[in-house]
């Protein structure tokens, strides 16, 4: 099997108690790139600053760039293969299925048994649509109040 692959992704994270503009600083001089470049760098998108890096390759970048204050990913580039429906020893042959809607999907030695619980809600009851829902004693009775504002008006502003 040949050895792990990595790209080295950075988008805009810095070691925590650095400076940003320090750390901006730093990456300029390292990787020698102009302003543009550098707040491309930095636009929070993740970037991948190298790819294909053997797995001693990209911890050397990883560390160098921790150091200069920058906080970067490894991405894996080989994933290995997700296992195989038919190599699940629950169903030979490889066949899934799902289940039909209601059914039950565990099997009845996995079922949690469960006591029916009684509720009264005989004191319950369902008001129609739109109907108000407080009974008159429940009310907060609102005193109408007329106050005279004819004498008040707006002064321009002197600014």
């Amino acid at each position: 099997m040949s050895e792990p692959r990595y790209d080295v992704f950075f988008r805009g994270d810095i070691v925590p108690g650095q400076r940003l503009h320090e750390v901006r600083e730093r990456l300029r001089q390292l990787f020698q790139i102009d302003d543009a470049r550098l707040n491309t760098l930095f636009s929070g998108r993740p970037m991948a600053i190298r790819r294909a890096l053997g797995a001693s390759d990209a911890e050397r970048y990883r560390v160098a760039l921790r150091e200069a204050g920058a906080l970067v990913e490894l991405r894996p580039l080989d994933v290995p293969d997700a296992p195989s429906v038919a190599d699940n020893p629950a169903h030979p042959g490889g066949e899934w299925s799902l289940a039909p809607v209601g059914a039950d999907v565990l099997q009845p030695e996995e079922r949690i048994p469960v006591a029916p619980v009684s509720v009264d809600i005989s004191g319950l009851e369902v008001a129609p649509p739109g109907a108000d829902v407080l009974r008159e004693e429940e009310r907060r009775r609102v005193v109408v109040r007329n106050v005279d504002t004819t004498h008040l008006g707006l002064v321009p502003s002197t600014d």
